[in-house]
């Protein structure tokens, strides 16, 4: 294994691609180079959600998608322990945004119980994610996995009851099952593949049995099951009185 500027890698795997290949700075090369496409994605949602005034829980969101991808990025580039935690702390924070955007779409600014209900699930989920990062900090490296699992899966759920919701009914099909299709092949593939080529290239690692490595390909599919009336204008950004209900 060649050593290059960040040192012998630190985190807790090392994926198949060839370690400083191309630059003596740059651990992975393609893989943190494949992380870009969730920085823009998450910058471009979040331009699009302050231009047309959604609400700070979509410019959260947003942000955290963006930090998502800055985290990777970090984390392919270097294989050390810190840039594996600002890969993957972010990744169970920009799901639980999403959750909580998701679990209440419609109900902010409806009314003020309604509101209510929204900031205390916004609360929950926060206090959520910190104990599950207080977890894994300090050891629970496949505790954090199941978390971050169960939480994408919530969203999955609710993201699609979401769309059934407010998009037209074929539409709302249309676009449920593709992204749905979408995630669950790529989770399939990566929850097959890992644990091989884990083995292939550091033998001696025992991975944790029935314990799923889960991707990212749902977190940027949210955005398409939930906001793409808004971000492609399928559906007229609403303005006026009930403008808030997107608060």
């Amino acid at each position: 294994m060649v050593d290059g500027y960040w040192g012998k890698p630190t985190a807790n795997y090392d994926w198949c691609e060839d370690n400083y290949v191309l630059t003596p700075y740059v651990a992975e090369f393609w893989n943190a180079l494949s992380s870009l496409p969730t920085l823009t994605v998450g910058l471009y949602f979040l331009l699009k959600a302050r231009r047309h005034a959604y609400g700070y829980r979509f410019e959260v969101a947003g942000a955290m998608l963006a930090i998502v991808g800055l985290g990777s990025a970090a984390f392919h580039g270097t294989l050390t322990r810190w840039g594996q935690i600002l890969d993957e702390v972010p990744m169970l924070y920009s799901s639980s945004v999403f959750l909580w955007i998701a679990g209440s779409l419609d109900a902010r600014g409806r009314d003020a119980a309604a509101t209510r209900r929204s900031d205390l699930l916004g609360a929950g989920l926060t206090l959520w994610c910190v104990v599950i990062t207080a977890a894994y900090l300090n050891g629970g490296f496949e505790l954090f996995f199941i978390a971050y699992a169960g939480t994408v899966a919530a969203v999955a759920v609710t993201s699609v009851k979401a769309a059934r919701a407010s998009l037209e009914p074929a539409v709302a099909k249309k676009y449920c099952y593709w992204a749905f299709g979408a995630s669950t092949t790529l989770h399939r593939f990566v929850f097959q593949c890992f644990p091989i080529q884990q083995q292939r290239r550091h033998p001696s690692i025992q991975m944790p049995p029935r314990v799923p490595y889960v991707r990212r390909p749902l977190t940027s599919h949210h955005v398409v099951i939930i906001h793409r009336r808004y971000i492609r204008g399928r559906i007229p950004v609403p303005v006026g009185p009930r403008a808030g209900v997107l608060r």
